[in-house]
């Protein structure tokens, strides 16, 4: 499992998502987690 924090004020978090979903693509044997930190 691989998580992912991540805000949409965030900067880093924006750059990252796409290299983030690319990888999930990459690995689907992984599980990979996006939690949004304005939802908890």
């Amino acid at each position: 499992v691989v998580e992912n924090f991540s805000a949409s004020w965030c900067g880093p978090c924006r750059v990252i998502a796409p290299i983030y979903a690319e990888m999930s693509k990459t690995y689907p044997q992984l599980m990979f987690l996006t939690i949004d930190m304005l939802m908890t």
